[in-house]
């Protein structure tokens, strides 16, 4: 199981992630997937060893390999490397959209657990206003 305790929250904002009931002291490979609304994915890992309780608190501990080292409770989402692909200018109000960040854990023995959470560029009700006048833009 994956538990955050934000899953819609502001980019700027820290997402405290944990991962229960997983295999005591067995690896744990935690995936982030970033889709940003113009298509550009981006990818992050850690691999963790679980505790004697089969948890993993991202915020605590190191992974003993992945894209980024030490303790860092961002470290998924600051470490992640751009995926090849089309990136595609979203229309409109597209660069206030949410970014969606799938999160998949998996050790060698359990099936994978799953969870999808949002980033949001600006907080609900702020809207974007295009302005285009003489000199301006």
């Amino acid at each position: 199981m994956i538990a955050v305790d934000q899953p819609i929250t502001l980019v700027d904002t820290p997402v405290r992630i944990e991962l229960r009931a997983f295999p005591p002291r067995e690896p744990v490979t935690l995936m982030a997937l970033h889709t940003f609304p113009s298509g550009s994915r981006w990818q992050s890992q850690a691999t963790f060893l679980a505790d004697d309780n089969g948890g993993v608190d991202v915020a605590r501990q190191a992974p003993v390999s992945g894209t980024y080292e030490g303790v860092s409770p961002m470290g998924l989402f600051w470490s992640a490397e751009r995926l090849p692909g089309k990136v595609q200018l979203a229309a409109g109000g597209g660069v206030i959209q949410p970014i969606h960040v799938r999160l998949e854990a998996r050790s060698a023995t359990v099936a994978r657990a799953e969870l999808t959470i949002e980033r949001r560029v600006a907080a609900p009700g702020v809207t974007r206003h295009p302005l285009r006048f003489e000199g301006v833009v």
